[in-house]
C-alpha cells in the first residue's frame, strides 16, 4: 500500500477531532511524505471527482490575484480562511471583482462569527486595539486584518455588501461550559462563578468586548476542567464540537435556499476549509444549476490542509458514531 492510499485509509475511518488531525506536526509528516506537485495534482483530481458537477475550483497565488469572468451571478463562493495572511486581501479582491461593472450587483458575505457577537463594533474594537485578536484566535494578525479590511469594505460598498454571521451563538460557548462544571463535579471560587452567572437576557445585552472577556474565562475554566479531565467530559466537548460544526454547515444552506433564487446576489463563505468542505459535501445532494456552480477559491499555502480534509469524514458522519454524545445531549 502506497503512503497516499495509507493516508486515505486512515483518514476515511478516523474518528477524532479535525482541529486535532490537522495540526502543524500532521501537515508537516505530509509534506515530507509527497512531494507537493504530487500533492497538488491529487488534490485537483480528486476534488473534480467529488464536487465537479455543483464546483470549480481556482488555486490562488501572488498577493493579488485576478477574479476572472465573474460579473452577475447567483452564486454560492467559498473563499478558504486558515492562517494564511494574504487571504484578506483575496476577499477584498473578491469583493471588488463582483460588484464590478454593475450597480446593482450585490455579495452576501458568510462569516464565522458568534451571531449574538455586533460585526461593526468588533471591527471598532480590533481597529482600536490589535492585541484583543490574541484572545481570542490562534491567528491575531490574520484575524486584525479580517477586521481592517472588513471595515473598509463596508465604507465603500454600503447596503451592497451584507455580511451575515453564521457561527453558533457565544453564548453557547457560556452554557457549555457551565454543563462541563457539573458533569466534572467542579466548584469554582466565587469570583470566577461570578463572571460566568450570567443569563441568557444579560448575555445578550452585554457590549463585544464584555462578551469576549467572558469568553476568556471560560477558555480558563475550561482548561482547568481538562487538567481534571473524564472520559465522559472529552466525550461531552467532542459531541459540542460536532454539533457546533453541523449548524453552521446547516445555517450555509438555509442561507444559500433564501439566496439562490434572488437576481445579482453572490455569496462568500469565508470560513474555515473543514467547514468548506462539509457545506461542498452537503450541497452535492442539491441540484443546481450550471449559472449557479459554487467556485472555490483556495490559497496555494493551504493545499496540504485542503488535502487532508478533503478525505476526512464529515461531522454529521462522526456525529452518527458518538453514541455516549448523543446520550448526554437527551
Amino acid at each position: 500500500m502506497s503512503e497516499k492510499e495509507k493516508l486515505r485509509k486512515d483518514l476515511s475511518g478516523v474518528q477524532a477531532d479535525p482541529d486535532k488531525i490537522t495540526q502543524p506536526p500532521i501537515v508537516e509528516i505530509l509534506k515530507a511524505l509527497l512531494p507537493e506537485q504530487v500533492i497538488l495534482n491529487d488534490f485537483k483530481k480528486e476534488f473534480r471527482s467529488l464536487f465537479g458537477e455543483i464546483a470549480d475550483l481556482k488555486i490562488l497565488s501572488g498577493e493579488s490575484p485576478v477574479f476572472d469572468a465573474i460579473g452577475k451571478q447567483n452564486n454560492i463562493i467559498f473563499l478558504s480562511q486558515h492562517n494564511n495572511e494574504k487571504e484578506p486581501s483575496y476577499l477584498r479582491d473578491l469583493v471588488e471583482a463582483l460588484t464590478k461593472g454593475n450597480e446593482n450587483n450585490k455579495v452576501t458575505l458568510l462569516l464565522e462569527l458568534p451571531s449574538d457577537f455586533d460585526l461593526n463594533e468588533m471591527i471598532k474594537l480590533i481597529n482600536e486595539d490589535p492585541s484583543l485578536s490574541k484572545r481570542i484566535t490562534h491567528f491575531p494578525e490574520v484575524l486584525t486584518n479580517l477586521f481592517t479590511t472588513l471595515g473598509k469594505l463596508k465604507e465603500k460598498y454600503g447596503e451592497r455588501l451584507e455580511v451575515i454571521l453564521i457561527d453558533i451563538p457565544a453564548f453557547e460557548t457560556l452554557k457549555e461550559t457551565k454543563d462541563l462544571l457539573e458533569l466534572a463535579g467542579i466548584e469554582l471560587d466565587s469570583e470566577l462563578a461570578k463572571r460566568i452567572d450570567v443569563s441568557e437576557e444579560e448575555f445578550e445585552r452585554m457590549s463585544t468586548k464584555q462578551k469576549i472577556e467572558t469568553l476568556e474565562t471560560c477558555k480558563g475554566i475550561y482548561q482547568m476542567i481538562a487538567n481534571n479531565v473524564n472520559e465522559k467530559i472529552e466525550r461531552y466537548s467532542y459531541s459540542s464540537f460536532l454539533d457546533r460544526n453541523i449548524k453552521i454547515v446547516e445555517n450555509v444552506e438555509k442561507i444559500y435556499n433564501e439566496y439562490k433564487d434572488k437576481d445579482g446576489y453572490n455569496i462568500i463563505f469565508y470560513g474555515g476549509q473543514a467547514h468548506g468542505f462539509e457545506i461542498l459535501k452537503e450541497l452535492k445532494e442539491v441540484k443546481i444549476p450550471l449559472s449557479q456552480k459554487i467556485r472555490v477559491y483556495l490559497p496555494a499555502d493551504n493545499i496540504f490542509l485542503a488535502y487532508i480534509l478533503l478525505y476526512f469524514p464529515t461531522s454529521k458522519e462522526l456525529a452518527k458514531t458518538d453514541a455516549l454524545g448523543e446520550a448526554l445531549r437527551r
